[in-house]
């Protein structure tokens, strides 16, 4: 009676290792930092920030559009709030359907797999997303398009709808003008100086620009791999 104790007792425990083997080999395995993931999307684009410590999801923060208690769409109000919580604890970007909120859903899942997928070295795309955050003023986007090791270009991606967190962009009519040459200059700079960070000269009266801009540059290259 105790051999057959101890022989089930072994068989369960070898049970129990292969499956917990099984299920590890098929985790997916993240490299530590902050990335982002984009979604366009006329009513606001879709950019939201996973966190990855230890190789696990640690936080999810929603960068873009906003949806405050002013928002009308309650679904979409509580998926807004719901979303970053869900993801933590089941680890995955993927999370049950949300009544009355499907699109959003989709786009939520879409931008967090593809921060999920540049965490693990299955992103195929070229283009990666840089984020300086500003609550104040709108936090700086950028997309830098990657090609081989190379960067082949960079631009802004600014605020087109009423929840917008994003930086407006800076037109003709914007205030300061050292900040409208800089917000005109940047790209066709950053593009020159490919990784090389210090060859990207601050502009006279731009110094806060300057350094928002880098940061989000930098925060993309960092995501790319070329740094």
């Amino acid at each position: 009676m105790r051999k057959t104790f101890v022989f089930l007792a072994v068989a369960i425990a070898v049970v129990t290792l292969a499956g917990a083997a099984a299920s590890g080999a098929s985790a997916p395995s993240y490299k530590d930092g902050s990335y982002i993931g984009y979604v366009p999307n006329d009513h606001g684009d879709v950019v939201i920030e996973v966190v990855i410590q230890f190789g696990k999801i640690v936080d999810v923060n929603m960068i873009n559009p906003d949806k405050p208690q002013a928002y009308k769409h309650e679904p979409a109000k509580a998926l807004f709030r719901e979303y970053p919580l869900m993801v933590v604890k089941s680890q995955k970007a993927e999370v049950d359907a949300f009544s009355g909120a499907t699109s959003s859903r989709n786009d939520y899942i879409k931008a967090t797999q593809m921060a999920l997928d540049i965490a693990s070295g299955k992103y195929n795309g070229k283009v990666f997303y840089g984020l300086a955050k500003n609550p104040v003023n709108g936090h700086t986007l950028l997309a830098v398009t990657v090609e081989g090791k190379k960067v082949t270009k960079v631009e802004f991606i600014t605020k087109k709808a009423d929840y917008d967190t994003l930086m407006p962009a800076k037109g003709a009519d914007y205030k300061s003008k050292p900040a409208k040459e800089f917000f005109d200059k940047f790209p066709g700079m950053a593009v020159k100086a490919q990784t090389d960070l210090k060859k990207i000269d601050a502009i006279s009266g731009a110094t806060h620009s300057y350094h928002e801009y880098l940061y989000a540059y930098e925060n993309a290259l960092k995501q790319a791999g070329l740094l």
